[in-house]
C-alpha cells in the first residue's frame, strides 16, 4: 500500500522552489496594493465629508433681506457684475466679495447655493471604491501569500510515495476559504436572493475541500478518480444556481466563472494528483495564472466597477 510521508522543503525541486517564490511575490505585491489603498482612502475621506453629508446645494435664491440659513460649508452665489463666486460664512455673518451687492433674480441659476464639493465638482476618488471588495481582495491576497510562505517551509504539503510527487493539501484548504469569499462577492454583485447565495457558497467551498480529501486520503488511483468525480458534482451544481440566478448583472459574470474557474478542475485532472500529465511545477505555474486571473483580476474589477454603487 503506498505510503504517505511528509515533503520537507529541501526535497521540492529547485523549480518548484522558485514557482512559489514568484507566486508570492504576486500576491506580496498584490496584498501590499490593497493595504496601500485602505490607507489612501481612511486618509481621503478622514479629509472631507461623505457624499451622503454634503447638501449638493438649495433652490431658494438669496436676497439681501432674506439671508441663507445653510451650513457653514455653502457658498451662496450672488448675481452682481463683479461677483465672483459670492460669500463665504464668517462667524455666523456673511462676508461680501467686492462687488457683490445685487440680489438674484428667483428665475436665475446663479441663485443657488452651491458647496465647495457640489455636484460641480469631481467626485473624490476615494468613493468611487467599494470597500467590501476591497476588503475581501485583502483577505484573499493575505491568504495567498499565507500559503506560499508555508509551502516554501515544507508546510501544507504530502509526499506521496505513489505518486513520488509532494502534493499541497493546504492549497486547497486555502482555496477553500478565499474561493468561498469570492463566490460570495459574486452571489452579491449578481444579486442573486439569499437562499441562493449560502447554496452557492456551500457549493464552491465542497468543490475546493474534497480536492484536500484526494490529496491526503485516498490512496487508489481508482478511488482518486472517484472522489474527484464526487467533488466535481457539487462544482457543476453551483454553476447551475449561478446561471439561473445570478444574471442580475447580465450574463457577464456567469460566463466570466464558467470559463476561468474551470481552469482548476482541468489542471487538478492533469497534474500529477490524477491523470499525472503534467509536473508539480508546470502545474503550481497554471495554479498561478489561473489565480492572476480570478483572484486578481476579477477583484480589480469588482474593486473598481463590479459592485452596483461605491460602499462607503
Amino acid at each position: 500500500m503506498p505510503i504517505l510521508d511528509m515533503c520537507p522543503a529541501d526535497d521540492m525541486p529547485g523549480e518548484l522552489v522558485v514557482v512559489y517564490w514568484v507566486s508570492l511575490g504576486v500576491f506580496a505585491i498584490a496584498a501590499s496594493i490593497t493595504l496601500g489603498m485602505w490607507v489612501y482612502y481612511l486618509r481621503a475621506t478622514s479629509a472631507q465629508p461623505a457624499p451622503s453629508q454634503i447638501n449638493y446645494g438649495s433652490s431658494a435664491p438669496w436676497t439681501p433681506d432674506a439671508p441663507p440659513t445653510q451650513p457653514r460649508s455653502m457658498f451662496p452665489r450672488g448675481c452682481g457684475p463683479d461677483d465672483d463666486g459670492g460669500a463665504e460664512w464668517a462667524g455666523g455673518a456673511i462676508a461680501m466679495d467686492a462687488g457683490y451687492g445685487e440680489p438674484c433674480a428667483a428665475d436665475d441659476p446663479r441663485a443657488t447655493f452651491m458647496p465647495p464639493n457640489s455636484i460641480s465638482a469631481p467626485r473624490p476618488a476615494a468613493y468611487a471604491v467599494s470597500t467590501e471588495a476591497l476588503a475581501f481582495a485583502t483577505i484573499i491576497f493575505s491568504l495567498q501569500v499565507v500559503l506560499y510562505v508555508a509551502l516554501l517551509m515544507g508546510e501544507g504539503t504530502i509526499f506521496r510515495m505513489d505518486l513520488v510527487a509532494c502534493v499541497p493539501w493546504l492549497r486547497w484548504v486555502v482555496y477553500g476559504a478565499s474561493c468561498g469569499m469570492l463566490a460570495y462577492e459574486i452571489a452579491k454583485i449578481t444579486r442573486m436572493p439569499r437562499p441562493a447565495v449560502i447554496t452557492y457558497v456551500i457549493f464552491v467551498v465542497a468543490t475546493l475541500l474534497s480536492g484536500a480529501l484526494v490529496c491526503t486520503t485516498v490512496l487508489s488511483a481508482s478511488n482518486r478518480w472517484r472522489w474527484f468525480g464526487v467533488g466535481f458534482a457539487p462544482y457543476a451544481a453551483s454553476l447551475v444556481v449561478l446561471f439561473v440566478f445570478g444574471r442580475g448583472r447580465g450574463w457577464g459574470p456567469p460566463l466570466f466563472v464558467l470559463l476561468t474557474w474551470s481552469f482548476y478542475p482541468a489542471i487538478f485532472v492533469a497534474g500529477p494528483t490524477l491523470s499525472g500529465a503534467s509536473s508539480a511545477t508546470v502545474e503550481a505555474v497554471l495554479y498561478l495564472v489561473a489565480d492572476a486571473i480570478t483572484k486578481i483580476g476579477f477583484s480589480v474589477w469588482a474593486i473598481g466597477w463590479g459592485h452596483p454603487a461605491p460602499v462607503g
